[in-house]
């Protein structure tokens, strides 16, 4: 029997980490071009962190360099595990469950997150998560959600081979929706970030919940 691949987002989908990434991104460019708040009115939702970063470079008229980049990495990750001591990390309702589930049933499951690929994990290791996950796609290199989710099923087509009965993304803002829908594939939306549910409805995910309840279940 074929066995299904969920492709999920981290932040507001799987955990809750109460500002934390912003803090941590806000720092390292202040460290780096000694001006504060650079992101702040920037809406990160779903966005991924390579996309952002070079939204401020633009703004401050400063061009894109790899060294840059790679500087900024690693003082964002600097700031990340400084912040990660104080912060209030929390798994979104029912999400660890539907993750034991679903590899009971013998799915799979990747990421397809705009965090970088070590925030990612580092994020997922403050809330025992870390385990669940071998691949995914992330915002290292990739600026748009579409660029993101190719990347995600490319490596997990890699690790698990092609043959899914069906591909899930799970998110909870509207360019998880829209960039699966391009693909083809099935949504699931999770109104447990920035978007209610009103507000997600509007993008047609194939299925709409507030959390990870009994209902979602019944997919696996």
């Amino acid at each position: 029997m074929r066995k299904k691949l969920f492709l999920f987002d981290i932040d507001g989908t799987l955990i809750s980490v109460n500002g934390i990434g912003k803090k941590a991104f806000n720092s390292a460019l202040n460290t780096l071009f000694n001006k504060p708040d650079l992101a702040e009115k920037i809406n990160m939702a779903g966005k991924s962190d390579l996309d952002t970063f070079c939204f401020v470079l633009k703004e401050l008229e400063q061009p894109f360099s790899s060294e840059l980049w790679d500087d900024f990495k690693i003082i964002f990750m600097d700031f990340m595990k400084i912040y990660a001591k104080t912060g209030i990390w929390k798994i979104v309702d029912g999400a660890e469950k539907f993750l034991e589930e679903l590899f009971l049933k013998e799915n799979f499951a990747a990421l397809v997150t705009g965090n970088i690929e070590i925030n990612a994990y580092f994020k997922l290791e403050q809330v025992n998560l870390r385990k669940m996950f071998e691949t995914g796609g992330f915002g290292d290199n990739a600026r748009t959600r579409d660029e993101i989710l190719e990347e995600a099923l490319i490596n997990a087509y890699k690790k698990y081979g092609k043959n899914f009965s069906e591909i899930y993304v799970i998110g909870d803002t509207p360019l998880d929706i829209i960039s699966a829908k391009k693909k083809g594939l099935k949504t699931i939306a999770i109104a447990s970030g920035k978007y209610d549910e009103n507000t997600l409805k509007k993008y047609n995910p194939d299925f709409l919940f507030s959390f990870f309840s009994s209902e979602l279940f019944e997919i696996l």
